[in-house]
């Protein structure tokens, strides 16, 4: 699924949340990511931060002057999701 996508499927679900894939963390930085779960108004923000960063790195090749920046979020995110699974 594409990234601008999956996004959208996020923003349609009032209910969605990224809890229970943080609470499936066990490797690196599973404390962070269960401290983030325990908290609800900082999930709330992480969760709007995913939604809005997956919108706007998928849009801003449209916008070639934003290309590399969107590519360095990205992989930032990749990495965030690959330590989060993992």
């Amino acid at each position: 699924m594409t990234l601008p996508m999956r996004s959208n499927c996020k923003v349609r679900d009032p209910n969605g949340t990224s809890a229970g894939d943080l609470l499936e963390s066990h490797r690196v930085l599973s404390d962070f990511f269960h401290w983030i779960v325990a908290h609800p108004r900082v999930l709330r923000v992480v969760d709007l931060l995913n939604i809005w960063g997956l919108i706007g790195i998928g849009l801003a090749p449209f916008l070639n002057p934003l290309t590399r920046l969107a590519c360095a979020f990205g992989i930032l995110l990749l990495v965030l999701y690959y330590v989060s699974f993992r």
